[in-house]
């Protein structure tokens, strides 16, 4: 929260529900409540089962996000003003898979966006018009996604965080992994004089290819036709046309 305060849940029973500001001095080590809310130092939520992460935010460092764990059924996730103690509904994540854990267990915001992420049903991704209201999904990184980036079928997910720019993020797994996800590496390969082929990971899907005759990003453009793109086992590709000039390529997500 501060230099010397942290908010912290708690999964004692009877108190899954709070939210917990802690006061903490380092020499000699000691923890207080911090009462700026009230006397007790805690709030009692709106949720309805548990709060399995409280993560307070990055451009909005004036409020937490925390979701409903335990409830799969449209679990609900909020703001809470890390000054007054008062939460707002921000929205559902929708109706979710049950799992060894269902509902959500992370909500994080980066750089004005807030990262939804349950166990068994991906991550949601939502654009930040201010710190207590979301805009409409901007994008899910689904459960079949996520799996075939880890390799991995049938484990739960585990916790997550994100780096400032929102260019990479890491995954709490089964079985005590941690999974890093990045953007795609496009590999490109000469097939002959007036042609290469452009390669990238089978989870990536509904893109369109961009080239450049440079590296600043407003100069790239759709390629006018798109070519054919073929599946073999994990990997995309795709056979470009190119001239005698120097050339970049990207991808870029359709909407």
């Amino acid at each position: 929260v501060d230099e010397n305060t942290i908010i912290h849940t708690s999964y004692a029973s009877g108190n899954r529900k709070n939210l917990y500001l802690v006061h903490v001095v380092a020499e000699p080590f000691a923890l207080t409540a911090d009462t700026r809310w009230n006397a007790n130092g805690y709030v009692t939520t709106e949720v309805s089962t548990r709060i399995r992460n409280v993560r307070t935010g990055d451009k909005y460092k004036g409020y937490a996000y925390y979701g409903d764990n335990g409830q799969n059924i449209d679990p609900n996730f909020y703001a809470i003003n890390l000054q007054t103690g008062t939460s707002t509904l921000l929205g559902n994540a929708g109706v979710l898979t049950t799992g060894p854990s269902f509902g959500i267990w992370t909500v994080l915001e980066r750089n004005g966006y807030l990262y939804v992420q349950s166990t068994e049903d991906g991550i949601q991704v939502y654009p930040m018009t201010s710190a207590t209201s979301i805009g409409p999904l901007l994008f899910t990184y689904t459960r079949d996604i996520l799996d075939t980036i880890a390799v991995q079928s049938g484990a739960a997910y585990y916790g997550l965080d994100v780096w400032p720019d929102g260019s990479r993020f890491v995954l709490g797994s089964a079985n005590g992994r941690v999974i890093e996800f990045g953007a795609p590496e496009v590999q490109i390969n000469k097939v002959d004089a007036s042609s290469v082929m452009l390669s990238w990971p089978s989870a990536v899907t509904s893109v369109a290819i961009q080239s450049s005759p440079t590296l600043v990003p407003a100069s790239f453009v759709d390629i006018e036709q798109q070519p054919l793109v073929t599946l073999d086992g994990k990997t995309n590709s795709a056979s470009v046309s190119v001239s005698g000039y120097q050339t970049f390529f990207r991808l870029r997500k359709n909407p």
